[in-house]
């Protein structure tokens, strides 16, 4: 049976989005992952342009709110921002707090930012293969 992983962090477009991707095209067959943030917005378009460049299909993901998520219980929630302290939480049997850096928030070139996307990326995608990719 598969664990599931909830991934948050504040609008579900960027850090989360890309966790979430990872997850479940490295690891789905042992695990089922979602992301939501606390103020969803709208996907950042270099997400889905750094994930296609290593083969992770992200177009039509959307930005989803936590709120969506009640009823429903978890394995994992992973809360990626530092302001999730105050969120109210849905069930689950472990919460990992793992920070990232949001690489939106610098309004750089484009090239320039999404150079800071493959690096966010690939920093999650390591910190993943060592967190869920050993077989338990």
């Amino acid at each position: 049976m598969k664990q599931s992983v909830l991934f948050l962090c504040e609008r579900n477009a960027g850090r989360s989005q890309i966790a979430e991707g990872l997850l479940n095209h490295f690891y789905g067959d042992r695990y089922e992952a979602f992301s939501a943030g606390m103020r969803p917005s709208v996907v950042n378009t270099a997400v889905i342009q750094v994930m296609e460049e290593i083969g992770v299909d992200m177009k039509g993901c959307t930005s989803k709110a936590l709120s969506g998520f009640s009823g429903r219980s978890f394995d994992f929630i992973v809360l990626m921002t530092d302001n999730g302290s105050a969120m109210a939480l849905p069930p689950h049997r472990n919460c990992i707090r793992q920070h990232f850096p949001d690489p939106a928030v610098h309004p750089d070139p484009c090239d320039a930012q999404l150079m800071r996307f493959r690096e966010l990326r690939d920093d999650i995608h390591t910190w993943i293969a060592g967190r869920f990719g050993q077989e338990s």
